[in-house]
């Protein structure tokens, strides 16, 4: 048995012809799920999160969690870098040897960031 590539020749249980193969996405499918999956769930939650952080404005946070308060905006760049992270590593995953570099993530993740801040404010 096989247990550090799970694509071996081995098969998993003993009798029976079972191998898990690891196979890159198709760029465009990496690409939607990347995108429509991830990015734009984001991207929407950040949109009503950055005024209600910033500015206290009456949306949906507010009236979830009442007036905005210092712990709040700990944790939101908390998930935040958590979502960056998660989002680097789903890169990488996904798109396997197309992945952007730490380097042009982080820029992208600036940028975006910055987008958001624009839009939102």
């Amino acid at each position: 048995m096989c247990l550090r590539n799970l694509a071996c020749k081995d098969p998993i249980i003993p009798g029976l012809d079972f191998h898990i193969e690891r196979s890159a996405w198709p760029f465009r499918w990496a690409s939607t799920i990347f995108v429509w999956m991830f990015i734009a769930p984001l991207a929407d939650i950040a949109n009503a999160a950055v005024p209600y952080l910033l500015s206290d404005a009456s949306n949906d946070f507010r009236q979830a969690l009442g007036p905005m308060q210092p712990p709040f905006l700990i944790g939101a760049i908390s998930v935040g870098v958590v979502a960056l992270i998660c989002g680097f590593l789903l890169n990488k995953r996904l798109y396997r040897e197309r992945a952007v570099g730490l380097p042009a993530y982080g820029c992208l993740a600036a940028a975006a960031a910055l987008a958001v801040l624009v839009i939102s404010l």
